[in-house]
């Protein structure tokens, strides 16, 4: 065996920092019976397109996020849709509602035992137009 069939890959490193960026709901899939700790559960991949600051501009940065498809108020999936709509998931909600919406997300990094970090979106908000909303 030569050199040339081996590959070795160094720890994963993160796209982004652990900062709030303007991005905006790109994409969604839905996971079918995913095992969790709750058993077989739906879970939902968002896709966010991130405005990443560079030294000229910004470069946009695809990252995804997983949720645990749940009503509970508290849920990750409720603070998310909370977070863009303004209201709590309820007992129906049209995934439809959240491709184009533009938002505020939280990274935050996850790290393994083996080095690997992670984005993750620790939260989701629409931001305000207003600046001056609830200032006297």
């Amino acid at each position: 065996m030569t050199a040339s069939n081996i590959l070795e890959f160094g720890p994963r490193k993160p796209k982004l920092d652990p900062i709030i960026y303007r991005a905006k709901i790109a994409n969604y899939d839905v996971l079918a019976n995913c095992n969790t700790p709750y058993g077989l559960r739906n879970k939902v991949l968002v896709t966010f397109e991130v405005e990443k600051p560079t030294e000229t501009g910004f470069e946009m940065v695809s990252i995804r996020q997983s949720y645990l498809v749940s009503n509970h108020p508290g849920s990750m999936f409720d603070k998310l849709v909370f977070g863009v709509t303004g209201h709590p998931v309820g007992k129906r909600f049209d995934l439809n509602s959240l491709l184009g919406a533009e938002v505020m997300i939280q990274i935050k990094h996850n790290v393994t035992a083996d080095g690997d970090t992670y984005d993750n979106v620790d939260s989701v908000w629409r931001e305000s137009l207003d600046l001056t909303q609830g200032q006297i």
